[in-house]
């Protein structure tokens, strides 16, 4: 009776973890940079898009003649720190990195394009980032270093979030010396890596319809 306890309790042990294990930890662990299954799926599925809150193309990926595919970022510098680099997986690009490698398709169709070398497409991202609110941040932090975020309060979408420096996600593989070189700080997000003081002024702004 005691063996037979002892063994119910161990299996009552491993039951409750890998519940906790798939409920509170599997999206961690799945978007883990150390996951395999992760460099699996890109083997087998075209990168989904990651769009705007109006629908706009802020991530895409392109596909040559050959087969070749390439990350390419409509907005350049404008969106680079907050969208994030695929190859990096920062930003969008990296917390919803399973999702844009994901695929609806049922399990015929996966056997299918298996079978066919043929790749599936993966899951557009949708986030709440409004362009118009991006670009007037962008352009008035101008040269200088710091961030902006704009957030609606009563939801706390992000809506917008700039960083500077900035880079060119475009051609991040051709200016990777300078950007990444000593003293440079392109690559650092400052609005969700640095850590600042709180500020003193409570500013109140006349609300605007920031969708047009």
């Amino acid at each position: 009776n005691v063996i037979s306890f002892i063994f119910v309790a161990l299996f009552l042990l491993m039951a409750s973890y890998l519940v906790y294990f798939n409920v509170f930890e599997a999206s961690t662990i799945v978007n883990n940079p150390y996951n395999k299954r992760i460099d699996n799926l890109e083997n087998k599925v075209v990168r989904g898009n990651i769009l705007a809150a109006d629908g706009q193309i802020l991530a895409e990926t392109d596909i040559d003649e050959d087969g070749n595919e390439t990350r390419v970022y409509p907005f350049s510098e404008v969106f680079c720190h907050v969208v994030g680099l695929a190859s990096a997986k920062t930003g969008v690009e990296g917390v919803a990195n399973y999702e844009l490698l994901s695929t609806s398709g049922n399990i015929i169709n996966q056997l299918s394009d298996d079978l066919s070398g043929e790749k599936s497409v993966g899951y557009d991202v949708v986030t709440t980032l409004v362009p118009k609110l991006q670009e007037a941040a962008y352009k008035a932090l101008g040269s200088n270093k710091g961030a902006v975020v704009a957030m609606e309060p009563s939801t706390g979408r992000v809506l917008a979030m700039v960083s500077k420096p900035d880079y060119d996600p475009n051609t991040i593989s051709a200016d990777w010396d300078e950007v990444n070189g000593d003293g440079s700080t392109a690559l650092y997000n400052r609005a969700t890596q640095g850590q600042y003081a709180r500020g003193s002024v409570f500013m109140i702004f006349k609300p605007i319809d920031y969708y047009n």
